[in-house]
């Protein structure tokens, strides 16, 4: 990109912008993940993995045989294998999203990005302390840390 850039912008290739903090272009959602959106980003993996979490925890309550079961008929077998499939799609994706948040977690205590960990751009923006790195892309400490 031949536009004069701020410091840590870079141009994503796959939406042809340029974003300061450029972290990646992420697929699922279509857009650059960066610093001015990576609090979102980070809020909308914690809260999918904690929804995922919370039908899995249900689904296995609910899945337990009670003492006094009515007897199995083809559309409680046919439901029960439907849930097993939803069950395992959910577990799988829930895998992935605990990869990403760790990957996000990372990012943030060392204030530096996944770009600039994939080519070895030599800049250190580590601030020395993990609380201040996090600062930079949450903000302040608090409760409005979980809110977007």
């Amino acid at each position: 990109c031949p536009s004069v850039k701020e410091q840590r912008t870079h141009h994503c290739s796959a939406c042809g912008k340029c974003t300061v903090g450029y972290d990646h272009h992420c697929v699922m959602l279509n857009t650059c993940v960066g610093i001015p959106n990576y609090k979102p980003f980070f809020l909308f993996l914690l809260y999918t993995a904690y929804l995922i979490t919370h039908f899995l925890v249900v689904v296995g309550i609910y899945s337990m045989p009670a003492p006094t079961a009515p007897p199995l008929t083809p559309s409680r077998l046919l439901l029960g294998i439907f849930t097993m499939g939803y069950t395992f799609v959910a577990a799988i994706f829930l895998i992935y999203l605990c990869d990403a948040l760790l990957a996000c977690a990372s990012v943030m205590s060392r204030n530096r990005t996944q770009h600039e960990d994939k080519y070895g751009l030599d800049e250190d923006y580590d601030t020395g302390s993990i609380m201040k790195n996090i600062e930079v892309y949450l903000g302040a400490p608090g409760p409005w840390w979980l809110v977007p």
